[in-house]
């Protein structure tokens, strides 16, 4: 135990848990909570009860998530829909805020603490969900309990935990972490049948839905014709994105597919260029966006011209995305990588640039692209591999390319908006959208790097409107946090800023509980 550890070891072991959670903040860079307005921690109903919103906030210990979900119990209540807000008290076997603590028992006791702290502050009613008897899943194995796929989102817990994408499962510590991911969501699906078997809910409202969290109470409402919304933070400042179980992937990148055909269909207007084309200019310059990735890397890139040049950029490796949907050519990033090598050393007149992600570095992370292809692969002369800590300017290196690859990375909507031709491997939100090159397979994959591959004037056309769609319609502003590269912070938030009339809070009730798109919502 180091010294960190051991000072929130002994203070939570001499009960002083309010300065364990102190130590624990500072230590792991928790944003302090916010002041909350007298009028929502004292607020009483005054308005006909119209409905129920389940919000199984489950971590007490949530961070932002934790901080919106309140946000938005709040602004359901003053409308007349009743919240009910669920915390775990120790039930489950693992969660992700254990990985912070000393040991598990103090990891639960900051939960706790935290968790009613925050939810006291807003005046909201809470229930935990140790009285559901769960004791009947533990011996049960097998992809799916209770029509939810725990494997899947065990599994996608597990990385994220560990900050890797291959899991041994002959390690004993590996092997029992998934187990017990895989036995925490078979209580929740437990819990979640349980609240929507006894309680008409109008709405389910979680996050992060490739977990064992959301995924368990989402696909749970599914099951009972209950609208299931994702809901996340946007790529710009300040502002929400939303997500619905019933989309190709319930990610909040993710829209309704007929949505956003119909969004394609039609041309934008003078207007929306103007706003669209404004946007991605400030986003290229590090302006309007969560973290600047382009001051990243403050050197031009260059090539030596005549050969063709493609640019293949990767993910974070434990990223949930990266097994969004089934829609991909491959079975993992890895056999991509290895196809896309395998392919060019057999054309060594073309020249692959691997661009590696950022996030590797600002994050973290226990298993990186250029290290596995560095213990698994022979690079040949014409492929280069530009490590996360580059300083290439990655909206330069886009612009010099002249076929982008990714595997579901945002680069390849923002070079189609550019005009550059992208090939796409895996699962992403705009696959399938008729502006990008998708491969179904791997043999269509080596089809379309044999090919001159364009992107003609409809296509971008498409890219731009998609763009359009995803940066403007669809993003909603929610001004109670601000992010400096990447780190949160709370703002305090009054009574009125949440009441009817305030747009972006109406727009967010609105489009949970008519179970609607928020583009339709903005364009009635």
């Amino acid at each position: 135990m180091d010294l960190q550890d051991a000072a929130l070891w002994t203070a939570s072991r001499l009960g002083l848990v309010e300065e364990t959670a102190r130590i624990y903040d500072n230590l792991i860079g928790i944003p302090e909570l916010p002041q909350i307005d007298s009028e929502i921690s004292s607020y009483t109903s005054n308005v006909n009860k119209r409905g129920e919103v389940l919000l199984p906030l489950i971590y007490g210990r949530g961070g932002l998530n934790t901080y919106i979900d309140c946000l938005l119990a709040h602004a359901f209540r003053i409308r007349g829909y009743e919240p009910t807000l669920l915390l775990c008290n120790a039930d489950l076997e693992m969660c992700y805020p254990k990985k912070w603590a000393p040991d598990e028992t103090t990891a639960c006791e900051l939960c706790h603490f935290y968790g009613e702290n925050l939810l006291d502050r807003f005046g909201l009613e809470y229930q935990y969900f140790n009285d559901i008897d769960t004791s009947s899943n533990t011996c049960i194995e097998g992809e799916t309990y209770r029509g939810v796929n725990v494997e899947s989102h065990a599994l996608a817990y597990t990385r994220a935990y560990l900050q890797k994408y291959h899991i041994d499962r002959k390690d004993e510590y590996e092997q029992k972490l998934l187990d017990r991911f895989e036995r925490s969501a078979r209580i929740l699906t437990d819990v979640a049948h349980h609240m929507l078997d006894n309680n008409n809910f109008d709405a389910v409202v979680s996050n992060n839905p490739s977990y064992i969290i959301g995924g368990s109470f989402l696909e749970t409402a599914e099951m009972y014709d209950v609208p299931g919304w994702s809901v996340g933070v946007g790529y710009k400042p300040q502002s929400l994105l939303l997500g619905n179980q019933s989309n190709r992937s319930a990610l909040s990148t993710y829209e309704n597919n007929q949505t956003v055909k119909d969004r394609l269909s039609t041309p934008l207007t003078d207007d929306e260029y103007k706003k669209i084309d404004k946007y991605m200019n400030n986003r290229m310059d590090g302006e309007e966006v969560l973290f600047d990735h382009s001051k990243l890397g403050d050197e031009s890139f260059s090539s030596e011209r005549g050969e063709k040049i493609y640019g293949a950029f990767t993910n974070l490796l434990w990223d949930a995305s990266l097994t969004a949907d089934d829609t991909r050519a491959f079975e993992d990033v890895f056999e991509w990588i290895k196809t896309s090598i395998s392919y060019f050393r057999d054309h060594p007149s073309q020249k692959l640039y691997i661009k590696t992600h950022p996030a590797e570095t600002l994050r973290g992370t226990n298993e990186s692209i250029s290290s596995w292809i560095d213990h698994n692969i022979s690079v040949p002369k014409n492929v280069t591999i530009l490590n996360p800590d580059t300083k290439v300017n990655p909206y330069d290196f886009m612009m010099e390319v002249d076929t982008g690859i990714v595997w579901n990375s945002t680069a390849g909507l923002e070079m189609s908006y550019l005009g550059t031709p992208t090939i796409v491997a895996g699962s992403t939100h705009y696959r399938g959208f008729d502006f990008t090159y998708d491969a179904s397979n791997s043999a269509e994959y080596i089809s379309f790097l044999s090919s001159d591959v364009e992107l003609d004037n409809e296509m971008r056309s498409r890219a731009k409107r998609y763009a359009h769609l995803l940066f403007i319609e669809r993003h909603i502003e929610f001004p109670f946090f601000e992010s400096t590269d990447g780190n949160f912070r709370f703002l305090p938030v009054n009574h009125k800023e949440l009441t009817l009339g305030n747009t972006h809070v109406d727009l967010l009730v609105e489009a949970i509980i008519t179970d609607t798109p928020v583009p339709e919502i903005k364009k009635s």
